[in-house]
């Protein structure tokens, strides 16, 4: 979670409010923020499998990068055949996101380079949490308008019997 209920507490000055109320409006601002950036935040480990351009740097799908732990690359006409690369052979450029072949070029080929690594924050950046408060905070004033439009409606709806 990119914040905790106790932060959207205190941010919208009602320290008692439902916990599970407020978990709701945390989930929909991290959905919504991890839409928008494209990109999940929390620590994990993946595997890429990336197209070779002929090019000594490749952009990974996560960061920042917390751990390589292997590169692997095939040639284009054997995509079977994955080599380890050696970590000399390898530069990391963790808060990027990219590795940078030393030396060489990764080889033209489609899912021809395979990269073992865990990437995320353990801790989530300060503005980054603040930003899903504010949203929640948002979501949560527009929640509360909308409780008082259904008292306003209430005795008018169409009542149905049992």
């Amino acid at each position: 979670m990119l914040a905790t209920v106790q932060a959207l507490q205190e941010y919208i000055g009602k320290p008692g409010t439902s916990s599970l109320c407020l978990i709701g409006l945390l989930d929909a601002a991290e959905e919504f923020i991890v839409a928008h950036c494209q990109r999940s935040f929390g620590l994990s480990e993946t595997t890429d499998y990336l197209d070779g351009a002929g090019t000594p740097e490749l952009v990974l799908s996560r960061r920042p990068v917390t751990e390589l732990y292997a590169v692997f690359v095939a040639p284009d006409d054997r995509p079977d055949l994955f080599s380890l690369l050696s970590s000399g052979e390898i530069t990391l450029h963790a808060e990027s996101g990219i590795i940078e072949r030393v030396g060489s070029v990764f080889p033209r080929g489609t899912r021809n380079i395979k990269v073992g690594y865990a990437a995320g924050y353990s801790v989530i950046p300060e503005d980054l949490a603040l930003a899903c408060v504010k949203l929640a905070a948002q979501l949560y004033l527009v929640s509360d308008l909308s409780a008082e439009t259904e008292a306003l409606v209430a005795p008018y709806k169409e009542r149905v019997l049992a």
